[in-house]
């Protein structure tokens, strides 16, 4: 390994997933301990579990991937591109999100007696699965709408405002966060949802 080397990073724990790529910033030795510095280049969002490699017929003869021991280990530049493409394209929801802020606006800008008709109208209280490479859920923009109009522009964890604005429309930045996953079992409901911004969602996701 040395500088400038790319690296997928892999978190252990609950994880148990490539979540981040990164590059070599430093390797240098004291007292005969050998220290690498990493430089983060890209966190993902959806990350990609080691099931999920292991089953990948393309990663079928990946030693790192198959006998994964959680310490440093030298990926041939074929696997590491082949896991760069897999990141990529289980993060390529990028329509799919944009679609789903243009519904939140357009419920945000609804007659609040409109919004709770339609939430009590629904079928069901529970969002649609569709396949990605894993599974994600079809939020409920309406939900979303409300929780947000409800927070106001501040974080419904620490109190604080969000801490910038959409580049797109100037409106305050905060992510709806649902108290019991969704992944769980959880309901899509304003009840079950919180506004907050990305430090706290990530502290109650990984805190």
């Amino acid at each position: 390994m040395k500088e400038g080397d790319l690296v997928v990073a892999y978190e252990t724990g609950e994880v148990r997933a490539i979540t981040t790529l990164c590059k070599v910033a430093d390797k240098y030795e004291e007292e005969d301990e050998i220290f690498v510095k990493f430089q983060k280049i890209r966190d993902y969002d959806n990350f990609l579990g080691l099931d999920i490699l292991r089953e990948s017929e393309a990663l079928e003869n990946c030693e790192v991937i198959r006998f994964h021991r959680g310490t440093l280990s030298q990926l041939e530049k074929e696997h590491y591109e082949i896991i760069v493409q897999m990141l990529e394209e289980l993060n390529s929801t990028v329509d799919t999100e944009e679609e789903l802020y243009h519904a939140v606006k357009k419920a945000m800008m609804d007659d609040k007696k409109e919004r709770k008709a339609r939430l009590e109208s629904r079928n069901s209280i529970y969002p649609d699965i569709f396949e990605v490479k894993t599974k994600a859920f079809r939020r409920n923009a309406v939900v979303i709408a409300e929780v947000l109009i409800r927070a106001n522009g501040v974080c419904e964890k620490c109190g604080k405002e969000a801490p910038f604005k959409r580049a797109s429309d100037g409106s305050p930045y905060l992510e709806v966060h649902h108290k019991e996953r969704l992944a769980d079992g959880g309901e899509d409901t304003v009840e079950n949802a919180m506004a907050v911004c990305p430090n706290c969602h990530r502290e109650l996701h990984f805190g």
